[in-house]
């Protein structure tokens, strides 16, 4: 797992797939972690590259004060520039949605 520093602390996330194939950012449900998405992933076409994270306070993210949804969205959007590099698709549920 790596980490993002953002200026609450660190932002996990996990980046599965081969290097340089289109992304697909998977936004985790509140109280959850990117844990969540561990069955599925075996489920999805190969050749993509997966990308979950730990919003902040989830998982292994360190608590900001994420209350408001601006905050998860630059969380991810940061994420986006930084990791991915490239336009992705988002597929969420919950809070991710």
């Amino acid at each position: 797992m790596q980490a993002l520093t953002r200026p609450y602390g660190a932002l996990h996330y996990q980046v599965d797939g081969p290097a340089g194939a289109p992304v697909v950012v998977l936004a985790n449900s509140l109280g959850t972690d990117l844990r969540l998405w561990n069955a599925l992933l075996p489920l999805l076409p190969q050749g993509l590259r997966y990308l979950r994270y730990d919003k902040q306070g989830h998982g292994l993210s360190d608590l900001g004060q994420a209350d408001r949804i601006e905050d998860h969205a630059a969380d991810v959007a940061t994420l986006i520039e930084e990791v991915a590099q490239a336009p992705v698709v988002m597929v969420g549920l919950s809070i991710g949605h």
